[in-house]
């Protein structure tokens, strides 16, 4: 679903660029960690640049489209057996054990740049790699208390969000007491060493302006990106992004970290449920995708109608659930569904005209 909403966001990005110009070519990713010391250097300058010039202003004062997701205890399909642990001197990919995730080579451009690279990017033997989400970016800050992950800084799924019961989908978010470290490039609030400013693939859902993460900080703020508002010029901004291909496979994205699904073949081979649709929703717990009128109860589909004749004086005989215990009944035009009597009732009944 995410690569959806790149490709959307791309799409909408560039017919814009196309009409104020984007100058901005491609630049080849650092394939390892080696070049950090140039790097730095430039990025010090260029961060530099934006605290003081105001071009970086990041510092100034209910049913998704859900894919299925089962495990069928198989070897993850994805080559990452001999991965090394990320760090300050690693090549990549990388696995971070802490949290499963697999990162990219640092590459650096505006929004539309980084979600083009990151689509379409071919590294180490993975084609599936995605820019991240704030709670994925956020792992790998350290060093500063209020960011890390457990901190101050709070970062909330929008619960209104269609998409918000999708464990999978890395936007919608709000952040709260998120600016929290003294500026320092040393690298030391990140564990690639990294120093300058990274996109994400969140929002707040009011403002939709991006969220990146500033690792001379370690902070994690808006940036004035705003792709799906129509704020194009502000996303032409030089900042980095490391991909990340998200879980392996049988694994999902939950409380900072891949964990194992609970979803095999067999979960949703059920009675009124599609086999096939199998969403992890905690360590221990999944949820089915059940039949039109049926809901999922936590272990298996169900209906009050099934055993509901819709047969009373006025009804349309169409029963429809409610939920895992109570029915409505359908009424014809003019009469509407007593919950307490089980009956189709009109106000005029009692008081005719």
């Amino acid at each position: 679903m995410k690569k959806l909403f790149i490709i959307f966001a791309i799409v909408a990005i560039f017919s814009v660029q196309g009409c104020i110009g984007n100058g901005d070519s491609r630049r080849t990713p650092e394939l390892n960690n080696t070049d950090d010391a140039d790097e730095t250097a430039d990025n010090t300058e260029s961060d530099s640049n934006d605290q003081n010039t105001g071009e970086d202003s990041d510092h100034e004062s209910n049913d998704p489209d859900l894919e299925p997701n089962n495990n069928d205890d198989e070897t993850p399909e994805y080559p990452d057996t001999d991965l090394p642990e990320c760090s300050l001197i690693s090549p990549t990919p990388c696995r971070d054990s802490s949290t499963g995730l697999i990162w990219s080579a640092k590459y650096r451009g505006n929004f539309s740049d980084t979600l083009d690279y990151c689509l379409y990017l071919e590294e180490g033997g993975f084609e599936d790699w995605d820019i991240p989400g704030i709670q994925q970016l956020r792992t790998l800050i350290q060093n500063c208390s209020g960011t890390e992950v457990g901190g101050s800084c709070e970062i909330e799924m929008d619960l209104t969000s269609p998409f918000a019961s999708d464990p999978n989908v890395s936007f919608n978010y709000s952040i709260n007491n998120c600016y929290s470290c003294d500026f320092d490039q040393s690298g030391k609030y990140s564990k690639f060493g990294d120093t300058e400013t990274f996109w994400t693939f969140s929002f707040p859902p009011k403002t939709l302006n991006l969220l990146t993460t500033d690792f001379a900080y370690g902070s994690i703020t808006e940036s004035d990106c705003a792709p799906f508002s129509g704020t194009i010029i502000a996303c032409n901004t030089q900042r980095s992004v490391r991909c990340t291909t998200g879980c392996s496979k049988g694994y999902f994205w939950y409380k900072n970290k891949c964990i194992k699904s609970q979803c095999t073949s067999e979960s949703c081979d059920i009675p009124h449920s599609d086999p096939e649709w199998c969403v992890p929703e905690t360590e221990t717990t999944y949820r089915c995708g059940c039949e039109s009128n049926y809901v999922w109860t936590g272990t298996e589909c169900v209906s009050p109608c099934e055993n509901v004749t819709c047969d009373m004086p006025n009804s349309d005989g169409i029963c429809k659930t409610q939920n895992a215990a109570t029915y409505k009944c359908g009424c014809v035009e003019g009469y509407f569904w007593n919950e307490e009597e089980k009956t189709c009732e009109t106000p005029c009944d009692e008081n005719p005209c």
